[in-house]
C-alpha cells in the first residue's frame, strides 16, 4: 500500500495538523517506507526539517492536486481535514472535487479522512454564518467519498453523524503533540494557557481547581496567557486569574506573529 498524506503544512511551520502528522509518522508501523506528503505551503523549509520525507507543494485547486497524485502513483490518500486549512472561508469544495475524480480513476484508490474539525458556527451578522452551509456540504461530500474516517472526540463525531451519511466515524484520540521525557522531578515554574479567547476561558473553568493546587503547592510561580484576544482592554482570562489567584504573577502575550 502506498500512501500520500495531505495536510496544509508541516513543521517547522506553526500548524497543529502538521505537528500531528510529524508525530504520527514517527510511530508509523512501516517506518522504512518513503513518506509522501502533499502540502499547500512552506514545502522547501519542511524538506530541510524532514529530510526523509517526499514533500510536494500544490496550489489550492483541483488540477494541481490531481497532477501531484498522478505523479506519486499512490493508491491511498490520508487526508488531514480542517476546512480553513485549505480555503480562507473554510469550504474547500475543490478538495472534494479533486478527490472524487481521483477515486474514479481506479478501483484500487482509497480515501481515509481524519476530521480534526467539522464546521464553524456564528451569528447572522458574522461572516462565518454565511459559509456554514458550504462548510457542512464540504464535510458531507468528503464523508461520502471516504472509505474510512475518524475524528478525535465525541463532539466532532456527533456533528458528523448529524449529516446523515450513515457512515461509521471512528474516534481516534490525538495523543500528545510533543515528545514526553519521563522525569521524577516536577520543576515547571511556569504554566502556559494558550489558544483563542473562548478556549482559554473554557480551560480556566475546566481546570480551575487544578490550577489553584499547582500554585498552592509551589509547582507554578508564573502563569502565561497567550494566543488570540479581540480586545486588549477586555481580558476576561486575566481578570479571572487575578480574582482567583491574586498573588500569582501573570504575563500576557496576545496576537503575535506566526514567526
Amino acid at each position: 500500500m502506498s500512501i500520500a498524506i495531505v495536510t496544509p503544512r508541516l513543521p517547522p511551520s506553526m500548524d497543529g495538523l502538521g505537528d500531528y502528522c510529524y508525530q504520527l509518522c514517527k510511530h508509523w508501523p512501516n517506518a522504512d517506507s518513503p513518506l509522501n506528503f502533499i502540502v499547500l505551503d512552506s514545502a522547501e523549509k519542511s524538506r530541510e526539517f524532514w529530510t526523509g520525507a517526499d514533500i510536494r507543494q500544490i496550489d489550492r485547486n483541483k488540477q494541481s492536486l490531481l497532477n501531484t497524485l498522478a505523479s506519486l502513483e499512490v493508491d491511498t490518500v490520508f487526508l488531514q481535514y480542517v476546512g480553513y486549512g485549505y480555503d480562507p472561508n473554510g469550504a474547500p469544495s475543490w478538495l472534494a472535487e479533486a478527490l472524487e475524480e481521483w477515486l474514479q480513476q481506479s478501483s484500487l484508490h482509497r480515501l481515509v479522512t481524519m476530521f480534526h474539525e467539522t464546521w464553524s458556527s456564528g451569528k447572522i451578522w458574522q461572516r462565518v454564518f454565511w459559509y456554514m452551509g458550504k462548510q457542512k456540504q464540504c464535510v458531507k461530500d468528503l464523508m461520502l467519498l471516504s472509505n474510512e474516517m475518524g475524528t478525535s472526540c465525541q463532539v466532532n463525531k456527533h456533528s458528523l453523524d448529524l449529516l446523515g451519511t450513515n457512515k461509521t466515524v471512528n474516534i481516534i484520540p490525538l495523543g500528545c503533540s510533543f515528545d514526553v521525557v519521563p522525569t521524577t522531578a516536577k520543576n515547571w515554574k511556569q504554566l502556559l494557557i494558550f489558544g483563542k479567547e473562548y478556549a482559554r476561558l473554557r480551560g480556566l473553568e475546566t481546570h480551575r481547581h487544578l490550577i489553584s493546587k499547582l500554585v498552592e503547592s509551589g509547582l507554578v510561580e508564573r502563569i502565561v496567557l497567550a494566543g488570540q484576544l479581540d480586545s486588549l482592554d477586555n481580558d476576561t482570562s486575566l481578570r479571572i486569574l487575578q480574582g482567583q489567584l491574586p498573588a500569582i504573577e501573570v504575563t500576557t502575550a496576545y496576537n503575535f506573529e506566526s514567526n
